[in-house]
């Protein structure tokens, strides 16, 4: 035994001194210029277009990648773009570099494609704009094989290029809400949906995609299938949360023994069921949204893979609405806003009837002890006021930050506290500031109407969330998902009023005289066109300025190789070791033909060779294709005749 602790002590030891490996700090290389990196050994890529990546200024501190690779299996387009950058942000020297401002374009062979992916400081941003997903990547990489990989190559690189400069140009408040942006969401969606081999992907996530897939397929268009998909979504749900809901009201009567043991039991077990329904809403909306996401999907990887797996519908989007930039798109999602507030109002059966009957109905509803003491306690604690306390602690944060941060998409979110248990001098809970934007039991208006009175504190709740909506749809930038929230949440709003309806002619059918359904509005009117009207001027000025995307050939390119290609080199590998180490001359003869002379103990050797101008190679029957490289810094040109022979001057 003693034998076999020392063999674990000293394996701890190992695994613990090879986990110590040096890695790069990222902020210390910010204002680093960094070399491309380009690995092509099966010479994918032209010599013109080599030389051009090979010489190109990344923006300071960006670490840009570019690999050429013959073959891309069917069965690995969803995740080989995605592995690939892994290992980059896996090295030891430059991993932690590559993973924050690191660029990686995959071109393949077969398929003609390029991918673009990037590190994740400006991953956000690059999404959003167009250059490493969207209309504008999925038109770039749709031209690829018409245009060629060479020609396409360095635009997408370019284009990333520039939109990380945009980026480090933008205004605090545009910082902020790119920290704080839904995009993340939306990209962790395609990362996990994206078929592939995994198991969560074979058993849970596919599942899905073939259901979605399939619904579109039979509706024909989005805007059907989201309308049955969200029924039978509320239909379903309903029913779990109904039979729930009695089953609680059944256990709290008889765990209880008085009224105040009643109202703890029931909010104890109304927690529990809670949980329980979100973790369900969770396991069906996760993989859904996923779904939606992938298949309405802006690249051509995820395309090809959705392909390779059969899943039904998959069609090539021509183009995607930037929808957060044109003023229809504006006006769909302050519809949906207000639709989700208007929700939000008939969160609980039955209240909204009560918060429009006359004072004196609902003095004379409150005297029942039971139905007074849940009423109080919702007022006190609301339906999501801990969550809109947190939302405005982050909120606060993220703005502080990113006013005073150079580097606002490196912050780290402050911790923020959540619900306190400390008590004042008379012991009672003392409140935090999100309290006091809302009404306690102790004000006028609950004493006078109290069903008003949570109305209105439930009118405030819904306002918050619906900011937070709103800010949510402005960063996204997903008309998918803005469509199937509006049908999903106008769905839902219909199935509450219905469900309003019918909680009222069997619980309320005899107090209904003197209801007034516009008594909240008359009350709160000038605060929702307040709203409105700021959530408007917000929404221009925090919507990203859009441009499209050039797909205009590089004129630089074409000049990436110098125009006398004549002179002296050194052979720095040869077939033979008589000749590796020796020196060669490439001549031009007076009718512009191309020989080169190799010197060395022997007698010269001369080879003659063809110079194509357009391809920046020459060719030998002997030799092979010498594929031409120019480092514009050193000034020095390397010729690799098929990795036979090596020349460098």
């Amino acid at each position: 035994m003693k034998r076999i602790a020392n063999v674990y002590i000293v394996l701890i030891v190992l695994v613990l001194l090879v986990s110590c490996s040096a890695k790069d700090n990222p902020d210390a290389l910010i204002d680093t210029q960094f070399a491309s990196e380009i690995n092509d050994s099966s010479h994918i890529l032209s010599p013109k277009t080599y030389s051009y990546l090979h010489n190109i200024t990344p923006p300071l501190g960006v670490k840009p990648v570019i690999v050429a690779v013959e073959n891309i299996k069917d069965s690995e387009m969803g995740s080989f773009a995605d592995d690939l950058f892994d290992d980059y942000c896996d090295k030891k020297y430059s991993g932690n570099t590559f993973k924050y401002r690191g660029v990686l374009v995959v071109a393949s062979k077969n398929p003609e494609l390029i991918q673009v992916r990037v590190g994740k400081t400006y991953a956000v941003y690059c999404r959003m704009k167009g250059s490493a997903a969207g209309a504008d990547y999925l038109a770039m990489q749709q031209e690829v094989p018409t245009r060629g990989i060479d020609e396409m190559c360095p635009i997408a690189l370019n284009n990333v290029f520039r939109d990380i400069e945009d980026c480090r140009e933008l205004p605090w408040y545009k910082k902020m809400m790119l920290k704080m942006s839904f995009v993340h969401i939306e990209m962790f969606m395609d990362d996990v949906a994206s078929p592939s081999e995994s198991f969560f992907s074979q058993f849970y996530f596919r599942p899905f995609l073939f259901l979605v897939g399939g619904v579109k397929s039979i509706f024909g268009n989005w805007i059907l299938a989201f309308l049955f998909m969200s029924l039978v979504y509320i239909l379903t749900k309903s029913w779990i949360g109904n039979k729930l809901d009695e089953y609680v009201v059944k256990k709290a009567r008889e765990d209880s023994k008085s009224d105040d043991e009643y109202v703890m039991n029931s909010n104890l077990y109304t927690w529990i069921k809670s949980v329980a329904v979100f973790l369900i809403k969770l396991i069906i909306t996760i993989p859904t949204l996923a779904a939606i996401s992938v298949l309405s999907t802006s690249r051509m990887e995820d395309i090809y893979a959705l392909q390779y797996a059969h899943i039904p519908s998959v069609d090539v989007v021509e183009s995607i609405t930037q929808w957060s930039n044109y003023a229809p798109s504006l006006w769909l999602v302050l519809i949906m806003m207000a639709v989700y507030y208007l929700k939000f109002l008939f969160c609980d059966k039955g209240c909204f009837t009560y918060g429009h009957l006359p004072d004196k109905t609902q003095l004379q509803l409150c005297q029942d002890n039971r139905f007074r003491l849940m009423l109080e306690n919702v007022i006190k604690i609301g339906y999501n006021r801990q969550l809109i306390s947190r939302f405005f602690n982050i909120i606060f944060h993220l703005s502080l930050g990113a006013m005073t941060h150079h580097n606002f998409q490196e912050l780290t979110t402050e911790p923020v506290e959540g619900n306190t248990n400390e008590t004042d001098e008379k012991g009672r809970l003392k409140k935090r500031l999100i309290d006091f934007l809302f009404l306690d039991t102790d004000s006028e208006l609950y004493n006078q109407s109290p069903g008003l009175a949570l109305q209105v504190n439930t009118h405030r709740e819904a306002l918050y969330l619906t900011f937070f909506v709103g800010l949510a749809a402005s960063t996204v930038l997903s008309y998918t998902y803005a469509l199937y929230f509006f049908i999903l949440w106008t769905v839902q709003l219909l199935y509450r009023i219905v469900a309003e309806i019918i909680s009222v002619q069997k619980n309320l059918k005899n107090c209904l005289q003197g209801f007034n359904p516009f008594r909240l509005m008359g009350k709160v009117w000038v605060t929702l066109v307040v709203f409105f009207v700021s959530m408007t001027v917000l929404y221009f000025i925090i919507a990203p300025s859009y441009t499209p995307k050039t797909t205009e050939a590089i004129a630089e390119v074409k000049k990436a190789l110098p125009s006398d290609v004549t002179g002296l080199y050194f052979v720095t590998k040869a077939e033979g070791d008589d000749v590796q180490g020796t020196t060669a001359r490439i001549l031009k003869s007076e009718s512009g033909n191309y020989y080169m002379q190799v010197y060395s103990d022997m007698p010269v050797r001369r080879f003659e060779l063809q110079y194509d101008e357009e391809q920046g190679l020459f060719h030998s029957d002997i030799l092979g294709d010498g594929f031409i490289i120019y480092d514009e810094q050193t000034k020095t040109i390397t010729i690799n005749f098929s990795d036979l022979w090596i020349l460098k001057n």
